[in-house]
């Protein structure tokens, strides 16, 4: 596992480094590719206006459910993992606020 995990960073390394070149005037300078993807949405379409389909359990075309399995009601620590509900329900509203995931609202459900 080790030696795997060393070859990876070794690899990684290497790459980075070869991607960077010198110049004569030893300023760096990186190569890039030209057949570069478009990147603004008028080149590529806007990505919700795709037909979205019901690919999953939980996922319908409008809206993704994901469930909490927080005990908030035990009588030996009532409320102890309560922060952690609140904390997925304001994920949820920020990601609602902001268009929600995958072109879809995201539900809360408990």
């Amino acid at each position: 596992m080790k030696r795997s995990t060393c070859l990876v960073l070794v690899a990684a390394v290497s790459m980075a480094a070869s991607a960077c070149t010198h110049s004569a005037s030893g300023h760096s300078t990186t190569t890039t590719s030209t057949a570069a993807t478009p990147t603004t949405a008028a080149a590529v379409g806007h990505p919700c206006n795709v037909a979205l389909q019901a690919t999953d359990i939980g996922v319908t075309p409008t809206a993704i459910t994901i469930d909490i399995m927080a005990d908030v009601g035990s009588p030996l620590a009532p409320g102890l993992f309560q922060g952690a509900v609140n904390a997925i329900n304001a994920f949820a509203s920020d990601v609602n606020a902001r268009g929600g995931l995958a072109c879809r609202k995201l539900i809360v459900r408990m």
